[in-house]
């Protein structure tokens, strides 16, 4: 074998491998899942617990800055879901009896790739 035809097979076999390796493996998709926890007049509530879920499982945890807001990055495509419970001092909108840890959820937040989708929660100072 002459050394050019060598050269070139070692330059195009790497080349022409890395072409199809996208072919061969899905590049992973991800999107992000804004998250803002207000009071219904817009006041950020920070410190609210959050756990981001699909159907039954969750996915992440976290809790709410001093803006009330918080982003879970890097999420996979598909059917998600937020949940919030309100930092002591506050109930759930929907909670007219007040009781100690009441739940907000957002569900069918559909991620896509590139895509930011946005969950609004809101609570009640007591």
């Amino acid at each position: 074998m002459n050394t050019a035809r060598a050269l070139g097979i070692a330059i195009f076999v790497p080349l022409a491998l890395a072409a199809c390796d996208s072919l061969v493996t899905k590049p992973s998709l991800y999107g992000a899942v804004d998250v803002s926890v207000t009071q219904p007049d817009g006041t950020a509530i920070s410190g609210a617990r959050l756990v981001l879920y699909t159907f039954q499982r969750p996915m992440a945890y976290a809790t709410t800055d001093a803006s009330g807001t918080y982003r879970f990055a890097t999420v996979p495509e598909g059917l998600y879901g937020v949940g919030a419970v309100p930092p002591a001092g506050y109930v759930n909108a929907s909670d007219t009896l007040g009781s100690a840890a009441s739940w907000a959820y957002v569900d069918q937040l559909t991620v896509r790739s590139g895509a930011v989708v946005e969950a609004h929660l809101h609570f009640l100072r007591r």
